[in-house]
């Protein structure tokens, strides 16, 4: 492993994420809470860390315009700058993220959904937030397995995203996301920083594989749940074989 490269990398991913903060809130003070700019420049930050951070995207599909419901099965912390560098979205996160220095101060003024899973109210607001973003013409994306999961293919999906889904009629754009090296996964017990100084000071490049499905709208939530599951698995299964191969 090489350290030096790995703490450069790391020092690097926290200076570009406390530029975009100061942006955001530099552009807070002088034209008030503008969630859009904010989500903007998030988009902004993922494509600059994509680069620095030597991540190289095949995507496959359309990318989806705003107002979109996107479920994505969830592998590791870099799951959101792989495919946020693509769309402007709000992302919905579990709540303890928001607690972490640097990163979950920036996620607070970036037009970010916190949901604490244990609490059956949490999990209600958010469902209500969800819908208001959509409504709004802002993309949201869900990482619908609740947690990071190693594959193969993806986990169980939580409900209450497809329910919203439907009670609002809105549009469901399934993700699939895959990487190339698979301990680049983030599971079980690793801690953020031990887990990045190794994933990024063992490999000078990471490549992953994003893939957009086309939009669907479902009458029935465990139906739309069970397709957007389907689909998904079928693209990583895809995407493994692609690599192994």
């Amino acid at each position: 492993m090489n350290t030096i490269r790995g703490f450069y990398r790391l020092f690097g991913f926290l200076t570009f994420t406390c530029i975009a903060i100061a942006k955001i809130l530099i552009l807070g003070v002088f034209n008030g809470k503008d969630v859009e700019h904010a989500i903007h420049i998030r988009r902004r930050l993922a494509q600059r860390l994509v680069r620095f951070l030597n991540v190289k995207c095949e995507v496959s599909g359309t990318i989806p315009n705003k107002g979109i419901l996107g479920v994505t099965n969830h592998r590791s912390y870099l799951d959101s700058i792989c495919i946020f560098q693509h769309l402007d979205a709000c992302p919905v996160v579990k709540a303890e993220v928001g607690k972490w220095p640097i990163i979950g101060f920036g996620l607070r003024h970036s037009g970010t959904v916190f949901v604490d899973r244990k609490s059956k109210e949490s999990r209600r607001k958010t469902r209500q937030q969800i819908a208001d973003f959509v409504r709004k013409g802002i993309s949201t994306i869900v990482f619908v397995e609740g947690t990071t999961y190693i594959g193969p293919g993806a986990g169980e999906f939580r409900p209450g995203t497809f329910m919203t889904a439907v009670e609002g009629g809105f549009e469901v754009v399934p993700i699939a996301i895959e990487f190339e090296k698979q301990d680049v996964a983030w599971v079980g017990q690793d801690t953020f920083i031990p887990h990045f100084l190794e994933v990024f000071g063992k490999y000078k490049e990471i490549n992953v594989k994003v893939a957009f499905g086309t939009a669907r709208v479902g009458k029935d939530w465990e139906q739309l749940r069970d397709e957007c599951h389907e689909w998904i698995n079928a693209e990583l299964i895809r995407m493994r074989t692609e690599f192994d191969g």
